[in-house]
């Protein structure tokens, strides 16, 4: 086979692509929109617990995305820039992303304190000091 018989590699993406990529992004978007609401609507507590453990989730990934860019711009390596520039877009939603989010944090850290706070509190010291269950 001779070279000339390949297609050359190209980027461009046609407009019915972009269209039918924008549109499954769209409705995951409105499903995890919807699936939130009757998650939050169904059982409060376990929502706010699963919202802060989503919530770290994607800042490890955004800062370990930023560390990844610091380093190679300290080292100065030129072989990482397809790489980079990945890992640049990933941390620069964060900013966005800890906006967009923290309006849920003071319902987490009031359900976190419900924990340390009266008879919850008695009854965790009361297992621990007798039992020897740590919870």
């Amino acid at each position: 086979m001779h070279h000339a018989q390949n297609k050359r590699d190209s980027f461009y993406l046609e407009d019915a692509q972009w269209v039918r990529g924008r549109n499954i992004v769209t409705f995951l978007a409105l499903t995890g929109i919807v699936a939130c609401v009757a998650g939050f609507a169904t059982d409060r507590v376990q929502f706010f617990r699963s919202y802060l453990v989503s919530f770290s989730f994607a800042t490890t990934i955004m800062l370990g995305a930023m560390f990844f860019t610091m380093i190679q711009f300290l080292t100065g390596s030129a072989w990482s820039v397809p790489v980079r520039r990945f890992m640049e877009t990933i941390a620069a939603t964060m900013v966005a992303y800890n906006l967009a989010l923290a309006s849920g944090r003071g319902q987490v850290l009031y359900s976190r304190s419900q924990l340390v706070d009266g008879p919850t509190f008695r009854c965790r010291a009361i297992a621990e000091e007798h039992f020897g269950v740590r919870t």
